[in-house]
């Protein structure tokens, strides 16, 4: 393997790339903090599971620690349809693994229930632009993160 020199074209693309990769990062970061502040309360409610419970708790876990992957992608390839709907179903399988891990804990309470499928109500239709205008999904960015802060915080 060998790096690029200074001067070739190839060297200059590395630059922007590493550049716009880290506010995708900061975004990864909060998303996943976002559902880990989620996950801690829902814990609270249901301190113990059966193994069904727990493989769908590891599942989740599993999509959240994937989450810089598809951030990283979306961060350097944003007008990419196939990249911004990647994206956009791995943020609905966190949401959606994350309401059914809700839907387990909190029988009989809607409002903490409805705040879990809040954002898988905001991440399938995102998903589907993006499917169809992936440089509409790049103004959504800002939307989906207060959406997630609501539905975690209610």
């Amino acid at each position: 393997m060998t790096c690029p020199s200074q001067g070739s074209s190839q060297a200059s693309r590395i630059g922007p790339i590493s550049i716009i990769s880290t506010p995708a990062l900061v975004l990864s970061f909060i998303i996943a903090g976002l559902f880990w502040f989620s996950h801690h309360r829902r814990l609270t409610l249901q301190p113990h599971g059966n193994r069904g419970v727990v493989i769908v708790n590891l599942l989740f876990l599993l999509s959240i620690i994937l989450l810089p992957v598809t951030n990283g992608l979306y961060g350097s390839y944003r007008l990419s349809s196939a990249v911004a709907v990647l994206y956009g179903l791995h943020l609905t399988v966190i949401a959606a693994l994350n309401a059914w891990l809700w839907w387990l804990a909190a029988r009989g309470r809607h409002a903490e229930l409805a705040g879990a499928i809040f954002p898988v109500l905001v991440f399938l239709p995102g998903t589907a632009l993006a499917f169809v205008a992936p440089q509409c999904t790049v103004s959504m960015v800002p939307r989906l993160r207060r959406a997630i802060d609501a539905a975690v915080v209610s």
